[in-house]
């Protein structure tokens, strides 16, 4: 199946989501700088206004200092996967990478262990 390059970056459920931006922009008449502008100054809003609010993280969960989110720059947290029936994600991945931030929650999976993380 050929992917479209602009979709190849994003997940299925994550495609839906870039048709609902496109559709509000046509709908809004802004183009893609506008656009972004707005994301930036609305993720810039949520830093500080989530900010304070942040529950502890368990320490054993806690991604490293440095480690930070890739859509809004707040902390994540690494969590072991395919470690038990609850946990299991398939495939090689080791831990998966979570947002900190409630209404971000950016996840990824990765090859790396919590200790590589910490290191």
């Amino acid at each position: 199946m050929h992917i479209d390059p602009f979709l190849a970056p994003f997940a299925g459920h994550n495609i839906a989501v870039v048709a609902s931006v496109a559709r509000q922009m046509l709908r809004l008449g802004i183009g893609p700088e506008e656009a972004l502008e707005r994301c930036a100054g609305h993720l810039e809003r949520l830093k500080v206004s989530v900010g304070a609010a942040q529950p502890p993280s368990l320490p054993e969960l806690a991604a490293p200092s440095g480690i930070s989110c890739p859509e809004c720059g707040l902390p994540v947290q690494i969590t072991p996967v395919n470690i038990s029936k609850c946990t299991n994600v398939g495939g090689g991945w080791k831990t998966s990478v979570i947002c900190s931030n409630p209404r971000c929650r950016y996840t990824e999976l990765s090859t790396k262990t919590v200790s590589e993380w910490r290191k």
